[in-house]
């Protein structure tokens, strides 16, 4: 037995598709599971991973019969297919996207938030108040390409520290640090007052320290300039925000009544054990 290349024969065909779709799911990832490692890296390891397979499938065709044979070339067809598409998705995410020291910061974005608890806000609970606005010091025309502006919950360069999840790529496309969307409204040129939103954090946003960003888009969807409440540092005018921990006062009653209840039970199972044992006697 040529161990494990008779492995690859005996697999089933499903086995194999199966695996490189998890492939493509799990490895590569998706922003919205804040995968530990990058999507360059990810992308590298998907690539290698694929392509080791699908050699190796290669490797087992002498020692495959004419059926498992036909299988397994197929299987090592989609690997090297999935390596490609891979590898040209990588090239993709790396030349497509707005570079963010390319934009002009035309937008004046201030936070304004009253912390329920005096020292933090909490998600699900605490508001912040955001207003925006073109700098009026700017020339007329500055704004005729803008047509929408999104608002976005930034991470702070404090909260970014030894988590790669939140790293911040100058590729906008790449960057992690604006990961949670507050508002998006269109734009009007000709309404010159600062516009404002009522904030409320959403249930899901971490524990950590925050910053908030407006980016302005063109017609097709393109950024054009941004503005933020903080320095070029991202140091200034931060606010801290405690995620949901999970428990509740209503839940802490319950499990406290329903443990007192399971002692109680317990305690009168077996008192009613001891009766039953002194009635048989």
């Amino acid at each position: 037995m040529h161990w494990p290349l008779d492995l690859f024969c005996n697999t089933p065909f499903s086995s194999y598709l199966f695996y490189f779709l998890c492939l493509v799911l799990c490895i590569k990832g998706s922003p919205k599971y804040q995968l530990i490692i990058s999507s360059s890296s990810s992308g590298s390891v998907s690539f290698i991973v694929s392509l080791s397979l699908s050699l190796s499938l290669s490797l087992s065709l002498p020692f495959c019969n004419s059926k498992q044979r036909k299988r397994t070339q197929m299987a090592s067809r989609i690997g090297i297919l999935l390596a490609s598409v891979l590898v040209l998705s990588c090239l993709a995410e790396t030349s497509y996207g707005v570079l963010f020291s390319t934009l002009k910061q035309t937008l004046i974005v201030t936070a304004s938030h009253v912390q329920s608890n005096g020292t933090v806000l909490k998600a699900g609970e605490d508001t912040v108040s955001v207003t925006w606005g073109l700098n009026k010091s700017l020339p007329a025309g500055t704004d005729s390409a803008y047509k929408t502006i999104k608002l976005k919950l930034c991470y702070a360069p404090v909260s970014q520290v030894d988590r790669a999840w939140r790293k911040t790529e100058d590729n906008i496309v790449r960057d992690k640090t604006c990961q949670h969307k507050i508002v998006s409204r269109p734009y009007n040129s000709k309404n010159t007052s600062m516009q404002s939103f009522e904030y409320t954090i959403e249930r899901d946003v971490p524990t950590g320290t925050y910053f908030v960003r407006a980016y302005a888009y063109d017609a097709e969807d393109v950024e054009v300039a941004y503005g933020q409440n903080t320095g070029p540092k991202k140091d200034s005018n931060l606010f801290m925000v405690q995620a949901i921990t999970g428990r509740h006062v209503t839940l802490d009653i319950c499990s406290v009544v329903f443990s007192a209840f399971s002692v109680v039970s317990l305690a009168g199972f077996f008192t009613l054990e001891k009766m039953r044992a002194k009635s048989s006697k």
